[in-house]
């Protein structure tokens, strides 16, 4: 019999690491300094300075901003799920309207205005993933000050246990010293090259042509496309993780959101292991009452008193 921790965001924050896409946020705010923000601050789409594809970093922030802000809460916290399609509109907007019965001069203009720009909105929103992995190696990385906790760590290393982790830390490792062979990074972890990092939305992706913008619909799908975290091919790279995870009959949820997003993760926890006992913590129960209601509807749950 063994069990497997599955370790989602919260766990990092209990443990007093900035680890929420709010502080992410500020890492940007803070890492530019000098960059406008603001509820009435609407930034111009930045432009590429002649013969190169250079954009301003502060302009870059500052429109990146302005549209997540416009698409989620101020903490940030649909930020993934919002790369998916929510953005679009606010992008779209900055293309101008195209119709049948214009001069055919001035369709031409416009279609070349679209694409231009739409490029500049593709290469200018993908900045966001270079400054996420850039915030993962920086500030993610230093636990200098992160200290074990007595109770988790009793639970953590009970009997012979796994550890499915969604972190990008490596507070498993370095401040419980839980061996590398037993936790999985399923969606990489400080140190890692950028491709190795998944970050993003979930959706599937399919061409879509646009009856008024004209001239944008390749660099949008191909943005929508570069911003899609391949929850697909994380499962496939780790299958010799979840090869090894024999006599499986508790499981620990710890700080794992169960969004939309990683719905598959969870999808694949009850395929392999469907007798499971599931033993969500006190937080969970306090603050996730409808994600517990609707998992009892998929998994057993166990009755005991939450452990941690």
């Amino acid at each position: 019999m063994a069990s497997l921790f599955v370790i989602g965001n919260g766990f990092d924050i209990a443990h007093g690491i900035k680890s929420n896409y709010s502080d992410f946020r500020g890492y940007l705010i803070k890492t530019h300094q000098g960059v406008k923000v603001g509820d009435d601050y609407v930034p111009p789409v930045p432009e590429p300075t002649l013969l190169s594809e250079y954009y301003d970093e502060n302009e870059v922030v500052e429109y990146i901003i302005y549209v997540i802000n416009r698409h989620t809460t101020e903490e940030w916290s649909e930020l993934e799920s919002c790369l998916g399609e929510k953005i679009f509109p606010t992008l779209r907007s900055e293309m101008r309207e195209i119709y049948i019965d214009e001069e055919e001069k001035e369709i031409h203009q416009a279609v070349c205005y679209n694409q231009d720009t739409s490029r500049s909105l593709r290469n200018v929103i993908l900045k966001l993933k270079e400054f996420f992995y850039k915030w993962v190696n920086t500030t993610l990385s230093n636990l200098s000050d992160i200290k074990s906790d007595s109770e988790k760590n009793n639970i953590l290393k009970k009997g012979k246990s796994y550890y499915l982790n969604f972190n990008y830390t490596n507070t498993l490792e370095k401040v419980y010293d839980i061996p590398d062979s037993r936790i999985c990074h399923i969606h990489g972890k400080c140190g890692d090259p950028i491709e190795k990092i998944y970050f993003g939305h979930s959706n599937i992706i399919e061409p879509q042509e646009d009856p008024v913008y004209w001239g944008c619909e390749d660099d949008f799908f191909k943005l929508k496309e570069l911003l899609r975290k391949d929850v697909e091919f994380a499962l496939y790279s780790n299958q010799s993780f979840f090869d090894k995870l024999k006599g499986v009959d508790k499981i620990y949820p710890y700080g794992f959101s169960f969004s939309e997003t990683d719905d598959i993760y969870t999808e694949k926890l009850i395929s392999l292991f469907p007798d499971a006992q599931w033993y969500f913590n006190k937080y969970d129960y306090e603050e996730k009452n409808e994600v517990i209601k609707k998992m009892r509807q998929r998994v057993h749950i166990s009755e005991d008193k939450p452990v941690w």
